[in-house]
């Protein structure tokens, strides 16, 4: 985009957050990459799964390996999703620091990068969520769950708001609109939901069939939420 992130020869940009890193970001993973898309992933570290090391049985087997996330996220981003997943406005601000701190170690440990980026639990935030995040973790942007159903710049980054989810039922008129565009000012087309979602092999037709849509556009920059926002 002009004037935000690396997109600095074109006025579009795409990108896409899911979040929990359930073991169907694998299936997810293969299908961004196959149409060269990028995406943010948001995990909790507290349910990486991991194996015990006494019993060598799994924890949180439904979840994506902890020793494998740096691999498998490869070309695209980790971000914070906060350590157990707790609604941030009903919780201290010190559990508040100390969820979104810790998650952030711990996934720098596992992907080898600083994480600036977050998305909320369960999509609860407030201002006093919002001040503490703000002043006391390096996290730069925060995405909520609130659909904006536009591609119009933000200037709050803490309090970021998606074009849509991925079921939006009018998520390929969207993708229709967004191609044809050709703004002379920065467009972003953000697309969040979770690859659990996908229960279905409609389901994931439907998504390819946006990704599809969406790829392949020299007029369009595909990058993380990291690239087409900082």
């Amino acid at each position: 985009m002009e004037t935000q992130g690396r997109a600095s020869r074109v006025n579009k940009a795409v990108t896409f957050s899911f979040d929990d890193g359930q073991m169907e970001d694998v299936r997810l993973v293969d299908l961004l990459n196959r149409y060269r898309l990028k995406c943010t992933f948001n995990l909790n570290s507290a349910y990486l799964c991991r194996e015990d090391a006494l019993t060598k049985t799994l924890h949180h087997a439904d979840r994506v390996k902890a020793d494998e996330i740096k691999a498998l996220y490869k070309g695209h981003e980790v971000a914070c999703h906060t350590c157990t997943h707790p609604s941030l406005t009903e919780i201290a601000a010190d559990e508040i620091i100390y969820q979104i701190n810790r998650d952030a170690e711990i996934l720098e440990e596992l992907c080898g990068y600083a994480i600036c980026g977050m998305a909320y639990p369960n999509g609860r935030f407030d201002d006093r969520v919002v001040g503490v995040i703000s002043e006391n973790t390096a996290i730069r942007y925060a995405r909520t769950t609130v659909s904006a159903g536009s591609f119009d710049r933000q200037e709050d980054l803490l309090r970021f708001h998606p074009t849509c989810h991925q079921e939006n039922k009018d998520i390929f008129a969207l993708a229709d609109a967004f191609v044809q565009l050709q703004p002379t000012e920065p467009k972003l087309f953000y697309i969040w939901g979770h690859s659990y979602e996908f229960n279905s092999p409609e389901k994931w037709e439907r998504f390819e069939a946006l990704c599809a849509k969406l790829s392949g556009k020299k007029d369009i920059f595909y990058g993380t939420n990291r690239e087409v926002l900082l």
